[in-house]
Parts: C-alpha cells; structure tokens; sequence
C-alpha cells in the first residue's frame, strides 16, 4: 500500500496542473499587490478622517485580490477550449456594445455610463465601477485568435451561405473576408477608444496588429490597414485642431502628455508663485516627478513597509504608479529588479506554453494575452522611471484598481487553462511514445500469432523451411 504523502508547503504545487512556473509568477504578484495593501490603507480617505480603521481599510481591498484569486481559479478550472472560442466568438460584438454604450453616455436602469478625469470610460452597475478598456483588451485578443483561425479554416459564420447570392459573391474573395472579420473590427475598436483616450487606443492597436501578425497573417498584408488607421487618426486630430470639436477634446490631453517634460519644467519655473498658472503647471508636473523622486529615495533596499512619503503627493499611485512606490518601499532589488523578471519570466513560459499547444486558437490566445501583460507591464514601468508620455496604464495583478486586476486575473486564468489543456496533452503523447511494452501481452506459444506468421511467409517469396 503506498504511504500517504506528507504535506509540505514547497510541495504545494506538485497537484496543480498546467504550467507551475506560471502558477508562481500569479501568487508573486498578487503576494506584491498584497505588501502594497498596507501602505494604500493609510491613504485611504475614511483612514485619515478617522471613519475606520486601517484593518477594516484592508479588508474591502484583501476581498477583491481573494474574489481574482478564485477568477483565476475559475478559468483554470475550464477544460474545454471551446468555452473559450465562443467567447472569442462575441468579443468584438460586446466590445463594440460597450464603447458605443459609454461614448454615448447611455445609462439602463442601474447599468450607466460613467466619467473619470473627464474621459467617459466606466460603466458603473449599483456603484461597482468596470474599466471597460481592459476588459476590451482581453476580449479583442481572444476575438482575432477565433476570426484567424475561422479564416484560415473557411468557417467564418454566413460567408458561405452569402457568398453564393450574386450581390455577395465578393465574400468568396480572402480579402473581403479578413478586411470584415479582421481589420475593420480592430479599426471601429481603436477609433472608438481614441475618443476618451488616445493612449489606450495606440497600445490597444499595436497589440490587436501583433496578434494577427503572430496568427499568420503576413506583414504586407496589414500595412494598409495600419495606415488607414493612422490616416484617419490623424484627421481626426486636424478637425480637433480646426473646428476644436467637443467630441475630440481628449486630444488636447494627448497633446499636453507628448508636449517635452523639459518644457512643463520651464513653465513651472517661469510662474509667479501663487497664480494659477503656477498651480496649473504643478500639476502637470507632479505626479511624474514624484514618480521618479520615489524611485531615487527608494535606493537599493527601499526605505520599508508602508514608509513611502511619495503616495501623499501622487492621487493615482496605486494604479497608475504602482512600480514607482514598490521602488521606494522595498528597493530597486525587491521592488524593482525581481517584478521585471517576473514579467519576463511570463514572456519566456507563454512561449514555451505557445509551442506545446497543437491548437492554432489557443496559440494565438496564449501569446496575444502574454504579450498584452507584459507590454503593459513595461509601459507602466518605463512611465514610473520617466521615460516615456503618460498613458494611464495600470501593473497587471498589482496595481489595485479593483476591475482591471480581476480582468488581469481572467487573463492569467485563461493562460493557465491552455497550459493545462496542453500539459496534459503531451503526457498523454508522451505516455505512448516512450511505451516499451505492447499494450497488450501475448503469451510466447500464442497460436494466433504463429498462423500470422505462416501467412507472411506465403505471401512472401523465401522458402518455407
């Protein structure tokens, strides 16, 4: 009888399927979100005006990383990939309901649009507020893995039943198809964020042509379509700088994010001090600045838990500046250097997971959703260091804005869903492949076996001896 396993805590993921490098980086994260959750409490409104305590201010946020531990362990738990193909299936159909939803300013009973720093881009349900942007980002990527691999399998839905009617018969054409099915779904997307947030649209754009560049459509292929969303994003920014349309006004925030730091400096430091235009150019300045002010104090070793002094002067530290306050705690070791290998990390196991997975959709959707955590991991990190505009964008699985870590957790979810699909498929090759005994065993006098043979020797042309 073979002995009961004894628990230990390094054995933890020896039960768990999937990739476990993966499952590491996931509990690394969430383990950095929950560090930071001391030092966000005590900025917490209610903290400082003594309405609760920084325990119960712990609490609301230990609820959300616990509810995206279980997302991830929900969609993990998915082991058939068609669940996420027919989520695939309806990505750009809901994206395309909720950018028209919110760019309109729409509200249904409870469910209603909702601005934040002007840029309408929340759906709020009852209070709960969902940054739609993120969750768009994780839907268009599993909607190009379905239309890429339904193009490259002649099933995308109606085409041929409408390509036999002669008005059309262009349908039977492969660009007409990937122009409907692909480019014209990523070009309505990314106008239709550039509206509330050109930054967002720009990395949204790049990703979505990524993921059909690694989905086998060829490079000259999207070109044209490339420039046609350049050529009309850039006329939307000369009616912008014309007629100063009040739809187009997010476009004086892309102009003051590219304007160079050296000259907001300048500004800062030519106003009289106490006017407004002091003030304003504070403001433009501040929270760059102390981004980069907690990186320097931060040094190698970080100044300790909950010691940051930079997360009083920046608003939105905890989202959007989230890697420099880690600097300033816990160092540019700890704080720094191991959340960009783990990154990283994700980068070389997506690759890995990519060339196990037999599946052309899967491919796709495990490297689209890769390459959409790590790219804006490292937007984030290099806006916190001060080198590139401001772009809003949020840690994956550490910055605690609560609807885009449970999107990142879906995200992280489904990567570990694949990689289990995929684990197990290659055990079960492996299994075969590396058998040495016949499936089933024939005794050594097996008559059968030896008629066999007696016919081999008929039909062949030696002599029977």
């Amino acid at each position: 009888m073979e002995a009961k396993k004894k628990f230990r805590i390094w054995n933890i993921f020896d039960d768990l399927a999937g990739d476990k490098v993966v499952w590491m980086i996931v509990l690394l994260l969430m383990m950095y979100s929950v560090v930071s959750l001391f030092s966000a409490s005590s900025c917490d409104p209610k903290v400082i005006n003594g309405s609760i305590s920084r325990v119960q201010a712990m609490k609301g946020e230990m609820a959300i990383i616990l509810l995206g531990l279980g997302v991830v362990i929900g969609c993990y738990n998915i082991k058939n990939l068609k669940v996420f193909k027919y989520l695939g299936m309806a990505g750009f159909i809901l994206s395309f309901a909720m950018l028209i939803f919110v760019d309109a300013h729409m509200s249904i009973g409870p469910i209603k649009a909702a601005p934040i720093n002007t840029a309408w881009r929340v759906i709020s349900i009852k209070g709960f507020q969902i940054h739609i942007y993120e969750l768009i980002k994780v839907l268009m990527v599993l909607y190009l893995a379905w239309a890429i691999e339904a193009y490259q399998k002649k099933e995308l839905p109606f085409v041929k039943a409408l390509s036999q009617k002669k008005r059309f018969k262009f349908l039977k054409k492969d660009f007409a198809q990937k122009a409907i099915f692909i480019y014209i779904p990523i070009v309505i997307v990314a106008l239709l964020i550039a509206l509330q947030g050109f930054s967002t649209a720009a990395i949204m754009a790049i990703i979505m042509f990524l993921v059909i560049l690694i989905g086998g459509l060829k490079m000259k292929e999207i070109i044209g379509p490339g420039f046609i969303l350049l050529g009309i994003l850039c006329g939307l920014f000369a009616l912008y700088k014309i007629y100063d349309f009040d739809a187009l006004k997010r476009f004086a925030t892309v102009e003051s994010r590219l304007e160079p730091m050296s000259k907001k400096e300048q500004r800062f430091f030519d106003a009289p001090k106490g006017t407004t235009a002091y003030y304003n150019a504070l403001d433009d300045i501040r929270q760059q600045e102390s981004a980069k002010v907690a990186v320097m104090e931060g040094g190698i070793l970080g100044k300790g838990p909950g010691q940051s002094t930079q997360k009083y002067q920046v608003s939105m530290m905890f989202e959007d500046f989230m890697f420099s306050l880690l600097v300033e705690e816990y160092g540019i070791i700890f704080g720094g250097i191991v959340i960009m290998m783990l990154y990283l990390s994700l980068l070389a196991r997506g690759s890995i997971i990519v060339r196990n997975c037999n599946d052309h959709f899967a491919k796709v959707t495990v490297a689209g959703l890769v390459l959409l955590i790590t790219i804006q991991a490292f937007m984030h990190i290099t806006i916190n260091l001060g080198v590139g505009p401001m772009t809003g964008q949020t840690l994956p699985l550490i910055s605690h804005g609560k609807s885009s870590f449970l999107v990142f957790c879906t995200a992280f979810g489904i990567i570990l869903s694949i990689s289990r699909m995929a684990t197990k498929r290659i055990e079960r090759e492996m299994k075969y492949k590396n058998a040495e005994d016949p499936i089933i065993e024939r005794p050594e006098n097996d008559s059968i076996q030896s008629e066999l043979n007696t016919l081999d020797m008929l039909d062949s042309d030696e002599p029977m001896v």
